[in-house]
């Protein structure tokens, strides 16, 4: 329990984690996996559909 504690977490609002996801400046990155991209298309497809 006390290394679980002592481990710093950084947390952010899901809204903003979306955003920046789907974002031009993520989607330039060029280190990404299929997973990534999957990722990509389908939080972009279903920010659309809003």
């Amino acid at each position: 329990m006390k290394a679980i504690l002592q481990t710093p977490k950084y947390m952010i609002p899901k809204v903003w984690l979306l955003e920046f996801v789907t974002s031009d400046f993520f989607n330039e990155i060029s280190r990404k996996c299929g997973k990534h991209y999957a990722a990509i298309k389908e939080i972009g497809g279903s920010r659309k559909a809003r």
